[in-house]
C-alpha cells in the first residue's frame, strides 16, 4: 500500500504543477565565465519598484560581494551582475518583489541558479544598463594582452580598439531627438538603455514629452488613518519611494506644531529606485478629529499624503489600517487612478485587484473560456485504475503462495 500512497502523492504533485504559476521570472542565463557581464530582464506584475538592497549573491549560502545593479529601462526592469572569477554554482537572490498573482497582491522571492565555468571572458562591459539624459560613457574591461577589435551601434556604427585594461567609450546624445529607449551593443553585449534626448526639430510630440515629465515620486502608503484614544500620541511609519530613473531633490512640508518627522532632514536626494523609511509622531494629545497632510515637494511638482485621525474612547476602535498585515494598499487608489476598468457582468479579469470603487481591473476584461475538464476525470480514471492493478497483483500473487503451500502439505499425507 505504501506504494500506492506514494504514487498518489507523485499525481497530485504533478495536478497542482498545472495550476502553479511563478509570479516573477528572468532571461539571465544558466552559465557564465568568469568575469563576464550578466545581463538580464525581470519580468512579472510589478507593483513597486526593486530595490538595489534586496539582490544578492550566494555560493553555498555564502554571500559572494559582486558589482551589480538594477534599473527600471522603460518599462522593464533590468538588472546587471559581473559573474565572478572563480568557478562554481552560484544564486542570484531578489528579495521581496512586489507583485500580483491571479489579481493578488503578494510579496515574491526570486532566484536564479547558474554556473560560472571555463576561461575569463575576453572583454565585459560597466554599467550593464543605462539611464542617460546627458553624454555618458561605458567602461570596457578587456582582460587579454593584445588590442581586440569591437563595434558600437550608438549613436552610429563605428569600430573600437580596446587595449589590454579598462577602456572608457563615450556617447554622445546630441543627435538624440526625443525619449527613446534603445539597445546599445558593445561588442558582444547588448546594454539596454534609455536616452532623454535633445528636442527634435519641429517634433512638438517630442517637446511635449518632455515638459510633462512628472517624477516618480509617491509616499507609501498613499493615506495614514488611524482611530486614537483621546490621551494617546501616536507613531506612524512611512516611506517615499522614487519609482524613476532620475535622482530627485525632495523637501517636506508639514504642521511642525503638531508632528515630528524622524529622520528630520526636511530636504533630500532620493535616488533611482531608492526607498526611504520615515517616522511621523504626535507632539501633543489630540481632543478631537483631526486632518492634515504631508507634502513632498520635487521641483514645481508635489506629491501630498493626507493623514486623517480619529478620536475615540472606545478602546475596540482603535487601530491603523495600514499597519495590518492583510492592509493591501491599492485599496486607497480609485480605479481610474489605477488605470483600470471595472469589467462587465459575466466578464473576467486577466489581473485584478482591489481599489476604492471595489474590484478593478487593471487588466483587460474578456469572456471566460469554456473549459474542459475532460482530463481530470481521464487522469483520475487511470489513477485508480494503476490501484486496482496494484491491488490484484498483490491478491495474485497471495493466493499464489497459499495453493503451493497446500499442494506440499497434501504431497507429505500421501508419503508412507
Amino acid at each position: 500500500m505504501k506504494k500506492s500512497i506514494i504514487l498518489l502523492v507523485a499525481v497530485f504533485i504533478l495536478i497542482y504543477s498545472f495550476y502553479s504559476v511563478s509570479a516573477v521570472a528572468s532571461d539571465l542565463k544558466d552559465s557564465y565565465q568568469p568575469k563576464e557581464t550578466a545581463i538580464g530582464k525581470i519580468s512579472g506584475n510589478g507593483l513597486e519598484p526593486i530595490l538595489k538592497e534586496n539582490i544578492e549573491l550566494k555560493r553555498k549560502n555564502v554571500l559572494v560581494p559582486i558589482e551589480y545593479d538594477v534599473k527600471k529601462i522603460g518599462d522593464e526592469w533590468i538588472v546587471w551582475f559581473i559573474a565572478p572569477e572563480g568557478e562554481n554554482n552560484y544564486t542570484l537572490y531578489i528579495r521581496d518583489i512586489a507583485t500580483t498573482v491571479n489579481g493578488v497582491n503578494q510579496k515574491a522571492d526570486y532566484e536564479k541558479n547558474f554556473s560560472v565555468l571555463g576561461q575569463i571572458i575576453e572583454y565585459n562591459v560597466n554599467p550593464g544598463a543605462v539611464f542617460a539624459q546627458d553624454d555618458f560613457s561605458v567602461t570596457v574591461n578587456s582582460f587579454v594582452d593584445d588590442e581586440i577589435d569591437i563595434t558600437t551601434n550608438f549613436p552610429s556604427e563605428r569600430n573600437i580598439v580596446l587595449k589590454p585594461g579598462a577602456n572608457k567609450i563615450d556617447f554622445f546624445i546630441d543627435a538624440v531627438e526625443g525619449n527613446q529607449r534603445v539597445d546599445i551593443g558593445v561588442g558582444k553585449y547588448v546594454i539596454p538603455a534609455y536616452v532623454i534626448g535633445k528636442e527634435g526639430i519641429g517634433d512638438e510630440d517630442d517637446v511635449e514629452i518632455i515638459e510633462s515629465r512628472l517624477p516618480e515620486i509617491r509616499f507609501r502608503p498613499r493615506i495614514i488613518q488611524t482611530t486614537i484614544l483621546s490621551d494617546q500620541i501616536g507613531s506612524y511609519p512611512f516611506y517615499i519611494i522614487n519609482a524613476g530613473d532620475l535622482e530627485e531633490e525632495v523637501e517636506f512640508e508639514y504642521d511642525e506644531a503638531v508632528f515630528e518627522v524622524y529622520p528630520k532632514n526636511k530636504s533630500f536626494v532620493l535616488r533611482s529606485n531608492e526607498n526611504r523609511e520615515f517616522n511621523l509622531t504626535l507632539k501633543k494629545k489630540l481632543d478631537k478629529n483631526f486632518n492634515s497632510t504631508i507634502l513632498a515637494k520635487i521641483g514645481n511638482e508635489s506629491i501630498e499624503m493626507p493623514i486623517e485621525i480619529l478620536i475615540t474612547e472606545n478602546i475596540d476602535e482603535i487601530g491603523t489600517p495600514y499597519l495590518k498585515p492583510d492592509y493591501v494598499e491599492t485599496k486607497d487608489y480609485t480605479c481610474s487612478e489605477l488605470n483600470g476598468i471595472q469589467c462587465d457582468p459575466g466578464e473576467i479579469c486577466s489581473n485584478s485587484t482591489i481599489s476604492l470603487d471595489g474590484s478593478c481591473c487593471v487588466g483587460v476584461c474578456q469572456e471566460p473560456e469554456e473549459t474542459s475538464y475532460s482530463w481530470i476525470g481521464w487522469l483520475i480514471a487511470a489513477v485508480i485504475l494503476i490501484i486496482l492493478v496494484i491491488i490484484w497483483g498483490r491478491y495474485k500473487k497471495a493466493k499464489g503462495g497459499e495453493s503451493f503451500s497446500s499442494t506440499v502439505k497434501s504431497a507429505e499425507k500421501s508419503m508412507p
